[in-house]
């Protein structure tokens, strides 16, 4: 609070305050709601969490005499701003994700069916850094990073970010299904990659 930036602490003489420190005290807004006594205050507030999303969906069907093909492609791509500590320092989330379906059935004879079916997934989420407005920087050319103060809740931006991730899923399935008189017989198999 005010107390600080002047360099008084509960208990303690006044201390000087080194010039040098002000950006970095200046990045702690100043306390809007109870002053504790003890020489501490809260500040509150609220954090907009913003989204955006693009989704669509295409599906093929295509019947033939003896066969039917479906094929279907999902895309998601999405973003959002989510809060942290303080409302000018937010993470920014990322996510692309994609989803190809083909399944041939055909009709082998009157008692004879197979169902072919191939699937990939791949999802790409990330976590990157928005810029701030602020000029202070602690490594030249990068934003300012995370500064902890013991007491004093974290400001700035995650000191894990910018990280990205991927998930492919292959997956491969077969299924005969076989009808002799009053019994039925399903055999088949699949595969899963996941990378």
């Amino acid at each position: 609070a005010e107390d600080a930036r002047a360099g008084r602490f509960p208990g303690q003489p006044t201390i000087p305050v080194d010039p040098r420190s002000k950006p970095i005290l200046d990045l702690f807004p100043y306390p809007n709601a109870a002053r504790l006594g003890d020489g501490t205050a809260t500040f509150t507030g609220t954090t907009k969490r913003l989204s955006n999303g693009d989704f669509f969906t295409i599906k093929l069907d295509h019947n033939l005499s003896s066969d039917a093909i479906s094929v279907r492609y999902l895309f998601d791509d999405s973003e959002q701003l989510l809060p942290r500590n303080f409302p000018e320092f937010p993470n920014f989330a990322v996510n692309r994700k994609q989803v190809l379906t083909i399944e041939e059935r055909k009709i082998v004879s009157s008692s004879i069916v197979n169902e072919a079916r191939f699937g990939f997934n791949r999802s790409t989420p990330a976590e990157q850094v928005p810029q701030t407005s602020r000029d202070l920087s602690l490594i030249a050319g990068q934003d300012l990073g995370e500064i902890n103060v013991t007491g004093l809740s974290e400001i700035g931006t995650d000191r894990t970010n910018p990280k990205g991730f991927f998930l492919n899923n292959f997956q491969a399935g077969d299924t005969l299904f076989f009808a002799r008189g009053r019994n039925n017989l399903k055999v088949g198999g699949s595969f899963d990659r996941f990378q």
